[in-house]
């Protein structure tokens, strides 16, 4: 389901995303959420409903699309605005998809 809605959200026109995006980015991130257990504190994302599943180890595969669809679009500097930085439940979960990179991508 997830690679479904991922899809399908990173496939609409910009002209049509604006009817669906709330609910688009809802169902992405409960699906996240779900799946991989981030945010780990459901507190800052009020949206989310726990359903007390037991999260799935993140694996490469699906690691892609996730941090394709949690990376900022352009990156933050040390000044910027509160609403475009990095949070530090995004950050950790950045450097779990970092550890899941396999060697065969390493420029070393």
């Amino acid at each position: 389901m997830l690679d479904i809605l991922i899809e399908v959200f990173t496939g609409i026109t910009p002209d049509k995303i604006l009817s669906y995006e709330d609910e688009l980015r809802v169902s992405i991130e409960q699906c996240i959420y779900c799946l991989y257990n981030h945010p780990s504190k459901r507190t800052k994302a009020k949206h989310l409903e726990d359903h007390n599943t037991e999260p799935l180890p993140l694996e490469w595969s699906h690691a892609v699309q996730v941090f394709d669809y949690f990376k900022p679009t352009s990156m933050p500097e040390y000044d910027s605005y509160k609403t475009s930085t990095v949070s530090a439940e995004l950050e950790n979960f950045l450097c779990r998809v970092s550890a899941l990179i396999p060697q065969s991508y390493s420029s070393c």
